[in-house]
């Protein structure tokens, strides 16, 4: 028996694979290849239906705002369970949820150490572990939520200044 074919797909195995599944339906994998259609595992050819030929897939459109919020809730209530997740966004993989949220995750982090070494811990009245910890340590954390945080940080600040002013004069 010759040996599955690893690496990309071609053109014709893709044909091959949308034929198959347009005569047979999107199950028993296992039988495309037996049949001498084609070189490539079942579990292959499912995985590649899936994430690339099946109609209606979103590829290369970016998550909308709304879904991109969808998935940092389930995520929260869920886990890191993708394709549970996936199953609620129409036409996304759980690849798809998966890179979506590592993506958002390293943007997160990125955009809290670069907000982090723009202000000083005295500013917000943290210091270094603990305003680590609120900045980077959780990536459900958004940064406008941060940012409001900041915000009422800093009027308590300025309300404290003038307080003490006046109670100066």
């Amino acid at each position: 028996m010759e040996a599955f074919k690893k690496g990309p797909w071609s053109k014709e195995e893709d044909a091959i694979l949308l034929d198959w599944v347009a005569v047979n339906g999107p199950h028993n994998w296992s039988s495309i290849q037996s049949k001498g259609r084609l070189m490539r595992t079942g579990k292959s050819c499912r995985l590649r239906w899936v994430n690339k030929l099946r109609p209606g897939l979103k590829k290369g459109r970016k998550f909308s705002p709304a879904e991109e919020e969808m998935v940092v809730k389930l995520q929260g209530e869920i886990g890191n369970m993708w394709a549970h997740i996936a199953q609620f966004f129409l036409g996304r993989t759980d690849n798809d949820v998966k890179n979506l949220w590592s993506t958002r995750k390293k943007r997160l982090a990125r955009n809290k150490r670069d907000l982090l070494s723009s202000i000083s811990g005295n500013e917000t009245g943290m210091h270094g572990p603990e305003l680590v910890n609120l900045l980077i340590g959780n990536p459900s954390v958004s940064l406008p939520s941060f940012l409001s945080l900041r915000r009422l940080q800093l009027q308590v600040l300025r309300t404290r200044f003038i307080f003490d002013y006046l109670h100066v004069r």
